[in-house]
């Protein structure tokens, strides 16, 4: 289950920050697209703490993800344990 820690927006993109049960999970989400690079950099500079680093949107959307306009990042050793 996950638990909202924090949800944040810019003029063109969303981003949220849940604690699952393999730890912090950041996301960033744009209006009807996926967001570029600078816009998740934009999400990341704007948060005061620290965020997860390894993207795995790939994985996820190959694994089921409902909405194809979010990039998903975790904890590094969680996304190299995830199963091919």
């Amino acid at each position: 289950m996950s638990d909202l820690v924090e949800r944040w927006h810019g003029g063109k993109w969303m981003a949220l920050v849940t604690r699952e049960p393999y730890g912090l999970h950041f996301s960033v989400s744009a209006r009807g697209r996926p967001p570029t690079d600078e816009e998740v950099q934009r999400a990341r500079d704007a948060y005061p703490g620290i965020l997860p680093s390894a993207e795995f949107t790939d994985w996820w959307r190959a694994h089921g993800q409902v909405n194809p306009y979010v990039r998903h990042f975790a904890h590094p050793d969680h996304v190299a344990g995830l199963p091919k």
